[in-house]
């Protein structure tokens, strides 16, 4: 049994999956969101990572503009040893 998926579209539906992917995303809202982004980009964190309309635009550590999407989450439980 596989443990990975791989999902093919048509080149016009990639595309156009690549244009949202690029879009801002919008910025979450409530007390614990509000503090968290407070924290981090008052912190030494945005010296390496990046999060799009942010003023962290680090390149030593991960991208973690999308870190909460879906299929990131998902993404770390499936052991990838080959």
């Amino acid at each position: 049994l596989m443990g990975i998926q791989v999902i093919a579209r048509p080149p016009e539906e990639f595309a156009e999956w690549v244009r949202r992917m690029n879009a801002p995303t919008p910025p979450d809202s409530g007390t614990l969101a509000d503090r968290g982004r407070e924290i981090f980009t008052t912190s030494v964190c945005v010296a390496c990572h990046a999060i799009e309309g942010t003023n962290a635009q680090g390149r030593l550590g991960p991208d973690l503009t999308r870190l909460g999407a879906r299929r990131t989450i998902g993404a770390g439980l499936l052991e990838n040893t080959r």
